[in-house]
């Protein structure tokens, strides 16, 4: 649609980066996968809008977050099974979404503990997946009430979720 962002290359960003806006999708094409790679000191933030890893190609994803980085609503959608590597943390500040039929595998390059994707809002997945998992905790830090929601037949002790921490 008109109303949709594509990155389609290597962002390295090494000062203040906002987006505000709608439709902003990384990986849209099996060329051209769409990496945002957060230079130390730098830092990012999605103040609206969903930001999607709707990845095409079967493989590694690398998320190179040094500093922290942070969305308002954060699908991982591939059509693909794929891994996501994260080298830093992320944080949703409104929704944090799996989606699809493709396993999902979000996993810490670090693996130290510290990093993280931190969810301050809901937590879905309609993802039917029975493969999605890995090394990357989510984290529900949220000040208020915030829902955890998973597909439809109670798939959330079967692999819809990588490990959640409350």
């Amino acid at each position: 649609s008109h109303e949709e962002k594509y990155l389609g290359r290597v962002l390295e960003n090494a000062g203040m980066l906002e987006y505000t806006g709608t439709g902003l999708r990384f990986g849209t094409t099996p060329i051209d996968v769409g990496v945002l790679a957060n230079l130390a000191g730098a830092t990012f933030t999605a103040n609206s809008g969903t930001v999607t890893y709707d990845t095409k190609t079967a493989s590694n994803k690398s998320l190179n977050f040094s500093t922290p980085i942070s969305f308002y609503n954060l699908t991982f959608s591939p059509t693909v099974a794929v891994t996501y590597e994260f080298q830093g943390s992320a944080t949703t500040t409104n929704t944090l979404t799996l989606a699809g039929s493709s396993a999902i595998t979000l996993t810490d390059l670090i693996g130290d503990g510290t990093v993280a994707l931190n969810a301050l809002g809901n937590v879905v997945s309609t993802n039917t997946s029975l493969s999605t998992g890995g090394t990357l905790p989510i984290r529900i830090r949220g000040t208020g009430a915030q829902a955890l929601t998973g597909p439809s037949g109670n798939l959330c002790d079967t692999g819809a979720f990588p490990a959640i921490t409350i």
